[in-house]
């Protein structure tokens, strides 16, 4: 009895590491118009900065694709935690620290605690994946509803104290939010963890990337993190920028209601989703994204764009985490080294995706006059609709990794009727 109760204290670190993630994640573009408009940053400047963070974490995630097996997960779990801190610690205190070099401070805040938040990436899906559970899939897609309810933390209490304090105090809710990583570097040193498979069974990466299977579940969850990401990162400013509505109405009703989506569809599938099949819900959620990121850029309708976007949340709520689930089921043998190479396919679709976005955005207000609206207006819009191809290419790879699975199957199927 003592012993499951050591391990759900390991399931709810795991949790509340997820919430430090979406406040690493969500936080900084809530800033955005803000800095931009203080600093005279351009859109493409934020949109790197965004970059900046998954591209760190693409780098965090392949260094320490196999230190992590060999010397296990409690010390870089650690670090990660302690990183997100220190990251935060830098990046509020740029104002003071980097005064006319601004851009310079934001970005090694930035570096810091995306390094956190990579060893987070690369570690949490493993840690809960050697636990004892008897559903992976369900235990697994209850992690990721924390990174999203996270999410609606961040944005919403966030958006409240900036509203109530006022823009300019943001450097001091950021040093509030250092309290979340390290209470869980603190739980982190005592709980119990397990590793998945040793280092001298693990897969090794050379391996991985000959198989077409893994290669389209990466391909897919790269996808499936651009979809997320690029939606998410530019809500607040497409609402507000775009569709003229109030920053608090977009921050709240954009980004807070796709963070609830996402978090209700991942929460349902780890409850029910024993009742589905995973494939059938990964091709229906890349199909639905499309059609929503088409809906949201082109409507003139500020409820109608709202509503889409929180669809959206629910559409790509599996899109990642459930593509993992497949990939780590039908590769028991991969250890972290897999996970890594998934969070790094993930995290670049996360750089590329609002960066494309904000670079469609600045061309397009440069270069693109409709009647009616203003260039800023444009351009937002052109961004949006450019996150079209992102669930557009998942749903290619969804049904590639659909079939390769089948086929899989098959062979296991016939090598055990032989034996």
């Amino acid at each position: 009895m003592g012993k499951k109760e050591n391990f759900n204290s390991t399931i709810y670190t795991c949790y509340l590491s997820s919430i430090v993630m979406a406040v690493v994640c969500n936080f900084p573009p809530l800033l955005f118009l803000f800095l931009r408009e203080t600093y005279g940053f351009s859109f493409g400047a934020m949109g790197a900065l965004v970059s900046v963070n998954f591209v760190t974490q693409v780098a965090t995630d392949v260094l320490f694709s196999k230190v992590v097996d060999k010397y296990g997960y409690r010390p870089f779990i650690i670090l990660g935690e302690c990183m997100c801190a220190l990251g935060f610690l830098v990046f509020a205190s740029t104002p003071w620290v980097f005064a006319g070099m601004e851009y310079t401070g934001l970005v090694i805040g930035t570096i810091l605690f995306s390094i956190g938040a990579g060893l987070q990436e690369l570690l949490l899906s493993p840690i809960m994946d050697a636990l004892p559970t008897e559903n992976k899939e369900k235990a697994m897609s209850l992690m990721h509803s924390f990174y999203a309810w996270g999410q609606v933390l961040a944005v919403a209490l966030s958006t409240i104290l900036l509203m109530v304090l006022g823009s300019e105090k943001w450097p001091f809710i950021m040093l509030g939010w250092m309290a979340l990583p390290i209470t869980s570097a603190t739980l982190f040193c005592f709980v119990p963890l397990r590793q998945r498979v040793s280092a001298e069974k693990a897969m090794k990466i050379r391996e991985l990337l000959s198989m077409p299977l893994f290669l389209f579940a990466l391909v897919a969850i790269s996808c499936g993190g651009a979809s997320e990401v690029t939606i998410c990162q530019w809500t607040s400013s497409f609402m507000e920028g775009a569709l003229d509505m109030p920053k608090v109405w977009g921050d709240i009703l954009g980004m807070s209601g796709f963070a609830v989506m996402m978090g209700l569809g991942r929460m349902l599938y780890g409850l029910y989703g024993e009742r589905f099949d995973l494939h059938k819900l990964l091709v229906a959620g890349s199909v639905g994204a499309t059609a929503l990121y088409v809906i949201a850029a082109l409507t003139n309708s500020g409820g109608i764009a709202v509503i889409a976007c929180c669809l959206i949340g629910f559409c790509v709520s599996l899109l990642w985490p459930g593509t993992l689930s497949v990939a780590a089921g039908m590769l028991p043998m991969a250890g972290a080294s897999m996970f890594a190479l998934a969070a790094a396919g993930g995290d670049l679709g996360c750089a590329v995706g609002p960066w494309f976005a904000g670079i469609v955005t600045d061309w397009a207000a440069a270069n693109v006059q409709i009647a009616g609206f203003t260039a800023q207006q444009v351009g937002l819009r052109a961004g949006i609709l450019s996150g079209t191809i992102f669930p557009a290419v998942s749903l290619v790879f969804q049904l590639l990794l659909w079939r390769a699975c089948r086929k899989k199957r098959m062979e296991q199927a016939a090598s055990g009727r032989k034996a």
